[in-house]
């Protein structure tokens, strides 16, 4: 089976739909160094980031990845930090433009309170990236009321699966 029909298979498992064209990813990915290799080379996915870093810092931090990524939004663009649903527009907007919709965009982040609170707030799927992994509290995010559509331990782990589909 193609890689893209196993993220699609995973995909409707958690409810997101069988055909997934695109991926915009959260902090989670840049974290652990697997998106381009795992979404475009795998999966043929657009990948995205939205962060809360300014555009020379993400720039400095994107020429160590080596990774294109498509669109960019970055908190001094968005003219605030998330969670903030000014950035989350911004966001679509960009998608927009390249004729990506809410429906086709996958977020993948670690943090419920500045990401899946807002990306959920504006219809995006998401997964979450529980680095905690049952340690009690939120760590440096605040807590959150949300219910990703989807949980991983880890890049590798959501990697793992979505290949396993």
């Amino acid at each position: 089976m193609a890689g893209h029909d196993r993220l699609g298979l995973i995909a409707q498992e958690i409810g997101f739909g069988a055909h997934i064209n695109d991926l915009h990813a959260g902090a989670g990915w840049i974290h652990h160094g697997l998106m381009q290799s795992f979404c475009k080379s795998t999966f043929g996915f657009k990948l995205g980031v939205i962060t809360n870093c300014d555009d020379d810092l993400f720039a400095a931090t994107n020429r160590r990845l080596g990774v294109t990524f498509d669109p960019i939004v970055t908190a001094q663009q968005a003219g605030g930090y998330k969670p903030r649903r000014a950035n989350f527009e911004l966001l679509l907007e960009q998608l927009g433009q390249v004729g990506i919709s809410p429906e086709r965009t996958l977020h993948v982040a670690q943090s419920l309170f500045h990401d899946h609170v807002p990306a959920q707030a504006m219809g995006l799927t998401s997964v979450w990236i529980d680095r905690r992994q049952g340690r009690p509290g939120s760590g440096a995010s605040p807590e959150a009321d949300v219910r990703p559509d989807a949980t991983f331990p880890d890049m590798a782990s959501f990697a793992a699966a979505a290949t396993r589909a």
